[in-house]
């Protein structure tokens, strides 16, 4: 899996001059463009597409390698991967439905807004609320606490039903 990760930054750093596709997948059924010419005998005729710009890779570098870690990998055996990002992605849609058009700016405070809820629970709401000069009420605390415990308890029970699997 971390040859995978690592796969997707060094292909879109290659160059026809330098090609870094050392981590890249090979025969004909790939995603790879290159490794798929090459198994066809097509190299002579492929160009690879404009590489990132070599400080656009020194940046990213690092992240890549946090997520090639081999203790976050050894986290996402047993095929769990996708349901944070999913989840992630559904509060960001529920914000700002993807039914109607919304500006740029509206995708950006949904995505603001649902990281913090994802990351730290409705809590982080009611600071935003305050900051807006919006009156806070016992309710709203107790309704976001509320709705936090439930979180964390559907989240505990949902991890405890997946390890059994």
């Amino acid at each position: 899996m971390k040859n995978a990760i690592l796969a997707t930054l060094y292909h879109k750093c290659s160059t026809d001059a330098h090609p870094q596709l050392q981590f890249c997948s090979e025969g004909t059924d790939i995603w790879c463009s290159w490794q798929k010419a090459k198994s066809d005998k097509k190299l002579c005729d492929y160009k690879l597409k404009r590489a990132l710009p070599e400080d656009v890779f020194k940046a990213i570098l690092p992240i890549y390698g946090n997520l090639s870690n081999e203790d976050l990998l050894t986290r996402c055996i047993g095929g769990y991967t996708q349901n944070a990002n999913e989840s992630c992605n559904n509060l960001i849609w529920k914000i700002a439905p993807k039914t109607g058009f919304s500006e740029t700016e509206i995708v950006e405070i949904a995505t603001y807004l649902s990281v913090c809820i994802f990351n730290n629970g409705l809590k982080p709401l009611l600071s935003f609320m305050a900051q807006l000069d919006i009156q806070v009420g016992e309710r709203a605390e107790a309704a976001c606490a509320a709705e936090d415990e439930w979180r964390l308890h559907d989240a505990e029970v949902d991890a405890k039903r997946r390890s059994r699997a």
